[in-house]
């Protein structure tokens, strides 16, 4: 099946996508004849990939998330099959900037606040073992009688990159892969593909662009885009300056926390209730906040959380509603857009999740949020001028 461009491949297929930081589909492809002027990947490019030990270059890797857009650049080494990786975050939004795994173990280390998590048995691989099905694929388009493999896309983001993305949910349908020719970036030959929509037509819900390098078939280059409850989020990770199999050491993915870094693991994580306001803060490490309540709610419990973050909430309740206000020892970018305003001078956001409303905000560098069910937006916004930023 072809759509009658010369140079151009079409293969339909039958994806299943499901939510999460991985995104996830099952491809089956159907083929299709094809013409003199189409590529054919032979055995070759299957070998050239797995003959990739290992790689250096710069990664950029942009979220488009509703209105927010989070924008990383890093240095990076990698050996993609064994799941090895150092990454050194020039510019990044997120807590961490260093990462370093060998493959089973993982290193994050946040060199502003100079604390380091270590995550062992973290095994992540690169899933390269779907580029090769990928090539099959194409091939097999050439053949009507041909048997197709499966094939999956590509991760969203990077593994272990951490930034806070939701793949498609619950969605079902026909699509299809197309080759869309040559290309080049940063400099380099590539192989340009599409997972798309039937018949020329737009997929509001995904698709995904891959261009690979002509050479070595590794992804230089790829756009992941999505709708999900009426948002649009766009995953775009760049690779430049890029070096194959430039000789990396094993020491290269070793980590040695600075002298003086608090080094955290997993099973640091703690938290504990308390009966009281006083109780929590009397035990809490940062300042607990005193927030002006409706007269008809009670004081129900206190939680302190600490580990790779520290937090602490406080939980109010009703006969009909639920109130907690929380403050975390870092900022976490939202993943939702929703009303602008203003607490305690600093811009807020404000959220109508059906039953369950909230307000966030942040002062110097700490969070605090204010969330409720059966609240009115008018309440909870004066609970949160209450708190303001203490």
């Amino acid at each position: 099946m072809s759509d009658g461009t010369p140079g151009r491949l079409v293969a339909i297929l039958v994806v299943t996508l499901f939510a999460s930081v991985v995104v996830v589909a099952g491809v089956w492809f159907v083929g299709s004849g094809g013409t003199a002027t189409e590529p054919t990947f032979g055995t070759d490019a299957a070998d050239r990939l797995a003959s990739l030990d290992s790689l250096t270059a710069t990664r950029e890797t942009v979220i488009e998330d509703g209105s927010d857009t989070r924008r990383t650049v890093e240095t990076v080494s990698m050996r993609p099959s064994t799941g090895a990786v150092r990454a050194i975050a020039e510019t990044t939004p997120r807590q961490t900037d260093v990462r370093v795994s060998n493959g089973s173990v993982l290193w994050l280390y946040d060199r502003d606040a100079d604390t380091v998590l270590r995550i062992d048995g973290n095994r992540q691989v690169h899933s390269l073992d779907r580029i090769p099905r990928l090539l099959a694929a194409v091939n097999n388009s050439h053949s009507a009688n041909g048997t197709a493999p499966t094939v999956s896309p590509l991760p969203a983001v990077p593994e272990g990159d951490g930034g806070n993305v939701t793949g498609p949910a619950g969605d079902h349908g026909s699509y299809k892969l197309s080759y869309e020719g040559t290309d080049k970036v940063d400099g380099r030959n590539v192989h340009v593909f599409e997972l798309g929509g039937m018949d020329g037509q737009p997929v509001a819900n995904y698709s995904q662009r891959l261009w690979l390098d002509a050479e070595w078939y590794y992804p230089l280059k790829q756009r992941t885009a999505w709708t999900q409850g009426g948002e649009r989020t766009v995953v775009t990770t760049t690779y430049s300056d890029v070096a194959f199999n430039p000789g990396l050491d094993d020491d290269r993915f070793e980590f040695d926390p600075p002298a003086n870094a608090t080094v955290k693991t997993p099973s640091d994580r703690q938290e504990r209730e308390y009966d009281s306001p006083g109780t929590l803060r009397e035990d809490a490490a940062m300042t607990v906040p005193e927030p002006t309540v409706p007269e008809s709610f009670v004081f129900e419990s206190g939680k302190r959380t600490t580990g790779r973050i520290d937090s602490i909430a406080l939980t109010y309740v009703n006969a009909t509603g639920r109130l907690s206000v929380s403050k975390l020892d870092t900022v976490i970018p939202p993943r939702t857009e929703g009303e602008t305003l203003t607490v305690a001078g600093q811009e807020a956001t404000y959220r109508n999740l059906g039953p369950t409303r909230s307000v966030v905000w942040s002062c110097d560098g700490v969070q605090y949020k204010v969330r409720g069910r059966g609240l009115s937006r008018e309440t909870l916004v004066d609970v949160a001028g209450s708190v303001g930023c203490e």
